[in-house]
C-alpha cells in the first residue's frame, strides 16, 4: 500500500475532516492528469458532502453539470450523489449499474469507491468486496473492512484491521480499521481512544479539528456503554457542524429516548422524516405507529414521533 500524492488527501476526506482536505488538497502539488483530476474530484467532493450535511441536499444543477465535466473523478460523484439522494429503489438501481459502467471505463479511485459502496448498499456484497479489492489502496482496504462487517464477518474484518495496521499503524485510516472492529466487537472504550487518536494524527495548527463522522463515531461507543451525557455531548457537537445528517439525527434520537428527553427526541424525529422519510428507522417507526393505531392505542404525538426507544 504505497503511498502517493494525494494520500494524505484521501485520509482526510474518508474520515471526515472536508475542511482540512479541502486546505491540504490547496497546498498539494501534483503531477499527471490523472492526479489533478483526482484532486479536482477531491474539492468538489469535499464541498458537496458538507452541503448534505448542513442543508440535506445538494443542488440539482450543480450535479448536472458534473455529469457534463470532461474530469471522469466529477462524473462518477455526479452518479453517485444522485444514487445517495434518491429514495426509488429502481432508480437505486440504474444508478449502481451507471457507476459500474464507469468503473470498468476508468479504473479510478472514486469510481471504484463509489461503485463499491453502492453495491454495499445495496446487499450486493459479493460485487462491492470484488470492487473494492481491485486497488490496494489504504481507503480500499478499509472500505472492505466495512463491507465484511456489513456481512456479519467480524472474523475476516479483524484479519483485515490486524493487515492494515502492520502496513502502517499509525495512519488515521489504520486507526479508523480498528475502531470499527472494536466497536462491533464489544471493546467501546478501545474503539473511543482510536477515534480521538485520529483526531490527533490530523491536527492542524489554525485548522478546527471537527469531524462529524469521528463525532457520531464517538457518540456510537458511548451509547454502546450507556454514558447518554458523554454520547449526548458528542452527537450534539456533530448537530452544529452537520444539522442534516442522518446518522447524527439517529444518535440524538437515541440519546434523548434512554434519558426520558422525549420532546427533544421528537423534534429530532421530525427533522430525520424530512431529511431521509425512506430511512430504516423513519419506516419503523411509521410501521410501529401504524399497528398501535389499527390496535385502538390512543397516540398523543404524532406519527413520525410516536415510538419510544
Amino acid at each position: 500500500m504505497e503511498e502517493d500524492e494525494l494520500s494524505q488527501c484521501r485520509a482526510l476526506y474518508y474520515v471526515g475532516f472536508y475542511d482540512m482536505c479541502i486546505a491540504r488538497c490547496g497546498v498539494t502539488h501534483v503531477t499527471g492528469t490523472l492526479a489533478q483530476q483526482e484532486k479536482e474530484g477531491m474539492l468538489y467532493a469535499c464541498r458537496l458532502m458538507q452541503n448534505r450535511q448542513t442543508q440535506g441536499k445538494v443542488d440539482p444543477s450543480e450535479v448536472q453539470a458534473m455529469s457534463a465535466s470532461p474530469n471522469p473523478f466529477l462524473r462518477s460523484l455526479a452518479v453517485y450523489i444522485q444514487f445517495l439522494d434518491t429514495a426509488s429503489p429502481q432508480e437505486q438501481l440504474t444508478l449502481y449499474h451507471q457507476l459500474r459502467a464507469l468503473m470498468q471505463e476508468q479504473g479510478n479511485t472514486f469510481s471504484v469507491f463509489f461503485a463499491a459502496s453502492a453495491a454495499a448498499a445495496l446487499g450486493n456484497f459479493s460485487d462491492a468486496l470484488q470492487f473494492a479489492s481491485q486497488l490496494q489502496l489504504l481507503e480500499m482496504r478499509v472500505l472492505k473492512l466495512q463491507i465484511l462487517l456489513l456481512m456479519n464477518r467480524g472474523d475476516l474484518a479483524e484479519e483485515e484491521a490486524r493487515q492494515v495496521a502492520a502496513q502502517n499503524d499509525d495512519a488515521p485510516l489504520s486507526k479508523l480499521a480498528t475502531a470499527l472492529v472494536d466497536t462491533l466487537g464489544g471493546s467501546p472504550q478501545e474503539a473511543y481512544l482510536s477515534l480521538g487518536d485520529i483526531e490527533m494524527l490530523c491536527q492542524t495548527p489554525g485548522l478546527p479539528c471537527v469531524s462529524p463522522l469521528l463525532l457520531n463515531g464517538k457518540a456510537a461507543v458511548n451509547i454502546q456503554r450507556r454514558e447518554w451525557n458523554t454520547a449526548l455531548e458528542d452527537a450534539l457537537k456533530a448537530f452544529q457542524q452537520a444539522p442534516q445528517d442522518c446518522d447524527t439525527l439517529v444518535n440524538l434520537i437515541c440519546c434523548c429516548r434512554n434519558m426520558k428527553k422525549h420532546q427533544e427526541a421528537d423534534f429530532y424525529v421530525e427533522r430525520l422524516s424530512a431529511v431521509a422519510p425512506s430511512h430504516p428507522m423513519v419506516v419503523k417507526m411509521r410501521e410501529l405507529h401504524a399497528a398501535f393505531a389499527n390496535a385502538g392505542v390512543p397516540q398523543n404525538s404524532s406519527p413520525s414521533a410516536a415510538v419510544s426507544f
